[in-house]
């Protein structure tokens, strides 16, 4: 069967052979393969024993003896072109851009240093941290594939480990430097990690829906953002790890500049800010440079540190330097649709594989969709006396949507055309979908 060429793949292998020539007569070990895969895609090599699986993973890698191995054809990982690849670009490749999981970890680990070491050591390799700071990382990874005691397992080495928990030590590895490719080489441990990354990534989607939803609330009682030219907030309940999608989920929302901390027990407060054209955060940062801890980033994106005590009047510095840069025209928000959809369209199916695109952020935006001529239910319910929560009706079908800062004294005459988002949300610990309008007008 000849591969997909209508769409760009990011892992495009074509014609691959690979032939062993170490032993007395070449081995053909790979005949003519061809293989592609799309970001977000699942794909398992089904074969049996000899056929070339493993050899096939290994070779996007590059693993096998360059001077007994002859490969041809092309392999294709993102951009690059893996067959010819510099050893030193190939070194950055592994691990930052493809990983894998190894059959058996008590080979694939180096026995003289401890797990934790050779988790830090890989991370420092590939990315510009401190040892402390690759150590956080390798704790966490630890505790994201739920080994216990996951402080004192990073000081031992791979044959202080049982099996089972050397498998996840290798996964916990593999993930290390968050490769955008990752290959697994037994069916049993890809089936235990495909299962602690769905229970892990809905441990994520809760927390970061937790948070969104106070932040959200906080956002309600600023009242107009007419009054706002930036958002600062923060929290103890909320999860580092997740501020920056939310920030950048609001930043969207308002078409403001967002920073939002999450403040430990000690008061300090790690934050991640999210901007809009004509506003740098770094510039912003600076100015407000004898409020906070450190921090840096690059115009769009950004990272802070500030105390809790200090939250405040970084708050005031952060939106002044707001009002003086932002103009009229940079708080009017110029939307972009995607797609055209109808609220029938908004199916099972639909909001399956919409979940599949998340986490949204800077660099993977929030789908805008448009829908037209659809009736809303008037007139409707109100939200801190400026935001608006109405249903919306076409061809039968019905969604619940909601509009913040609607100019509730000058709706448009029904019927409208929206742009929208879709969104999850939890209500009673159930999850439930609903749109957000980012701008209405009477349909055409």
């Amino acid at each position: 069967m000849k591969p997909d060429t209508s769409t760009p793949a990011y892992v495009d292998i074509r014609q691959l052979h690979v032939t062993f020539t170490g032993g007395k007569k070449p081995v053909q070990a790979v005949s003519g393969v061809d293989l592609r895969v799309q970001r977000g895609e699942v794909v398992a090599l089904i074969g049996e024993s000899g056929s070339g699986k493993s050899v096939t993973l290994r070779t996007i890698l590059r693993l096998h003896a360059e001077k007994k191995t002859q490969i041809t054809g092309q392999i294709r990982v993102g951009d690059q072109d893996v067959l010819t690849l510099s050893q030193d670009q190939l070194s950055r490749f592994r691990g930052r851009v493809a990983s894998m999981i190894f059959q058996e970890p008590l080979l694939a680990l180096d026995p003289v240093y401890s797990v934790g070491q050779q988790i830090i050591e890989t991370i420092r390799r590939h990315e510009n941290v401190s040892e402390d700071q690759a150590r956080q990382r390798a704790l966490a990874l630890f505790e994201r594939v739920r080994i216990p005691s996951p402080e004192r397992r990073l000081q031992a080495y791979p044959h202080e480990m049982s099996g089972g928990m050397r498998q996840r030590a290798m996964i916990a590895l593999s993930l290390a430097c968050r490769p955008q490719l990752l290959l697994a080489d037994d069916p049993i441990m890809a089936a235990e990690f495909a299962a602690l990354l769905e229970n892990h990534n809905r441990d994520r989607q809760a927390v970061e829906l937790a948070v969104y939803n106070e932040a959200e609330e906080m956002l309600l009682a600023m009242g107009s953002m007419d009054q706002h030219h930036a958002v600062v907030l923060g929290s103890r309940n909320w999860h580092p790890g997740v501020v920056g999608i939310v920030a950048s989920r609001l930043s969207r929302l308002v078409n403001r500049p967002t920073i939002l901390f999450s403040f430990d027990e000690n008061g300090i407060g790690k934050g991640s800010g999210r901007s809009i054209p004509g506003f740098s955060l770094v510039e912003a940062i600076d100015i407000c440079r004898e409020h906070i801890l450190r921090g840096g980033g690059h115009a769009m994106a950004a990272g802070v540190s500030v105390s809790e005590a200090n939250l405040e009047i970084f708050r005031t510095t952060f939106c002044e330097a707001a009002r003086k840069a932002l103009t009229d025209e940079n708080l009017t928000a110029v939307l972009e649709l995607d797609a055209e959809v109808k609220l029938s369209d908004l199916g099972i199916d639909f909001l399956q594989n919409f979940r599949l695109m998340e986490p949204f952020g800077q660099r993977n935006s929030e789908p805008i969709f448009l829908c037209k001529r659809v009736t809303p239910r008037l007139p409707g319910r109100l939200m801190k006396e400026k935001h608006l929560r109405v249903m919306l009706s076409q061809d039968g079908a019905s969604m619940e949507a909601r509009w913040f800062n609607a100019p509730l004294q000058n709706l448009p005459k029904p019927p409208w055309d929206v742009a929208m988002r879709v969104q999850r949300n939890s209500w009673r610990g159930e999850e439930q979908w609903q749109l957000t309008l980012d701008a209405v007008r009477s349909a055409e």
